[in-house]
């Protein structure tokens, strides 16, 4: 638990809180970061926002966060944000951190964990994408090793996270398939939405722009789209092939 004054800065956190983020103590926390957006691992640049402003933007003041450990790790936090009154009417907040999985050694992959129910049939691929050499390639040794730079992971560990991310992209992809011929957009945006959350944790900025594409275009827009993300999904695949020990068929 977190608690906020009614001027958004913390006063407290509770020794659980403080453990699975790795800190000894309050003093300890204060001495290197003045809030815990200062640990959120994001896609962004940099936050001008406090943690607390973050969950009272969100849907049900509450949000999935990969938060950095003081050891260098991550791990993966559900965080609920509560008001609270005291007596004398001053106001101050309660930020609720409930641990999902814990993330060894920098592993920042978020958790999609969605089997395919239902297998209708498959859209006819335009290989046109699949093989134009026109379409630039996004996912190359370039981007690897600058990602893993970033993320602070070494190859073997980087690959490894990416061959997870692919086999859960290709399971949600047949979801996503079903949602487009049922015409189901409600359904369609939530599996989108799924695999550009790994996607940014994992530093695939470009292919999560381009799933936009699903929810923006028309029937024959989506199948386009569905080609262009197959061809992702084949960039990705020869990434893990060259610098993971592990075959790309195993989890």
């Amino acid at each position: 638990m977190i608690i906020y004054d009614e001027n958004l800065k913390i006063s407290a956190i509770t020794q659980d809180s403080l453990e699975l983020l790795g800190f000894d103590s309050l003093d300890d926390f204060l001495l290197q970061y003045k809030d815990i957006s200062e640990l959120v691992i994001t896609s962004q640049e940099s936050t001008n926002y406090s943690f607390l402003e973050f969950l009272q933007n969100t849907k049900d003041n509450s949000a999935r966060v990969n938060l950095k450990r003081k050891d260098g790790g991550a791990i993966l936090l559900e965080a609920r944000l509560q008001n609270a009154i005291l007596k004398n009417g001053e106001k101050f907040f309660i930020v609720l951190l409930e641990k999902q999985d814990i993330i060894n050694n920098q592993n920042l992959i978020a958790a999609v964990k969605v089997k395919p129910t239902l297998r209708l049939p498959i859209f006819k691929l335009n290989a046109w994408y699949l093989f134009d050499t026109q379409t630039q390639s996004l996912i190359d040794d370039s981007w690897f090793e600058t990602s893993l730079k970033i993320l602070n992971l070494n190859k073997k560990d980087f690959a490894s996270y990416l061959n997870i991310f692919l086999h859960n992209a290709r399971e949600i992809l047949i979801q996503i398939q079903s949602a487009i011929i049922a015409k189901d957009e409600i359904m369609l945006k939530k599996y989108v939405d799924e695999i550009r959350e790994a996607a940014l944790n994992l530093k695939l900025n470009n292919l999560a722009n381009e799933l936009n594409a699903f929810l923006d275009n028309n029937q024959n827009g989506k199948m386009k789209e569905m080609s262009l993300f197959t061809k992702r999904l084949i960039e990705i695949e020869n990434i893990v092939k060259k610098y993971s020990k592990k075959s790309i068929h195993e989890k």
